[in-house]
């Protein structure tokens, strides 16, 4: 699997719909989990061993009488505490992927797309894009095509591969993984794109971090997967969306 058979899977795909899942919950269970699984093994092993252990400030030791309610205590709050680390992971599993992301090629050989997010709904047409506030409902409409160009780049990110510096690319008969690296924003997106026996798209999970003197920060981590793709997608659009659409007389072909 090679960048060049990523670009030429995508450039097949004329329309699909794309489906999102934070996986923050499951990274920060697998972070926490083997901590305190190092601690309870450690406890558990100077308990076997009979050595002595420091409790409030002061060692103590098998014989004596506050050495077992020590141990005891300690090891019922880290179980607790590791016990609850797990729930995120279980969290993850059982919430459902949300609708991201339909788009379609329209007869004139134009990509059109609407995208729900967190915080915005945009649509994405052959010679506009608007994007819809959820927060304030305040929107805005625009036909410049530089406009148009750049929201499609950062919706589809494949678009824009030849565009950005990608580097660390590694790959399997099912798996490519790469980097991106935006440097007017500082951004660094880990990209992980999964196929399916077939060789079809399948599923693909992203990290966006933000670098700044050294140091990284993780904004996002979330797994897309691929639905639907070259069927008859149809977009659904919210209730201000389709009043905007009215007022400004837009035609979604």
């Amino acid at each position: 699997m090679t960048l060049d058979t990523l670009k030429q899977s995508f450039y097949r795909v004329k329309s699909g719909e794309i489906k999102v899942k934070s996986m923050i919950p499951l990274f920060l269970s697998l972070v926490v989990i083997p901590t305190f699984v190092i601690i309870v093994v450690t406890f558990s092993i100077l308990f076997i061993t009979g050595s002595s252990i420091e409790y409030n400030g002061v060692d103590i030791y098998p014989g004596d009488p506050m050495y077992q309610t020590a141990f005891y205590t300690i090891m019922m709050i880290m179980v607790g505490l590791l016990i609850l680390s797990i729930f995120p992971a279980i969290i993850y599993f059982f919430i459902k992927p949300k609708p991201y992301l339909v788009w379609k090629t329209s007869i004139d050989g134009d990509t059109i797309c609407h995208q729900t997010t967190r915080r915005n709904e945009r649509l994405i047409g052959p010679n506009y894009v608007v994007t819809l506030s959820k927060l304030t409902q305040s929107y805005d409409v625009s036909y410049r095509d530089d406009v148009r160009q750049q929201a499609l780049q950062e919706t589809l990110f494949w678009l824009n591969l030849d565009d950005k510096q990608v580097t660390k690319i590694k790959s399997t008969n099912r798996r490519l993984s790469f980097q991106t690296f935006d440097q007017n924003k500082r951004l660094r997106h880990y990209y992980w794109i999964h196929f399916s026996n077939d060789g079809q798209l399948s599923y693909y999970t992203e990290m966006i971090s933000y670098g700044s003197y050294g140091s990284n920060s993780v904004k996002s981590m979330n797994r897309y997967r691929f639905e639907n793709m070259n069927h008859a997608n149809y977009f659904t659009l919210s209730p201000k969306m389709n009043e905007i659409i009215r007022e400004t007389n837009i035609t979604i072909n």
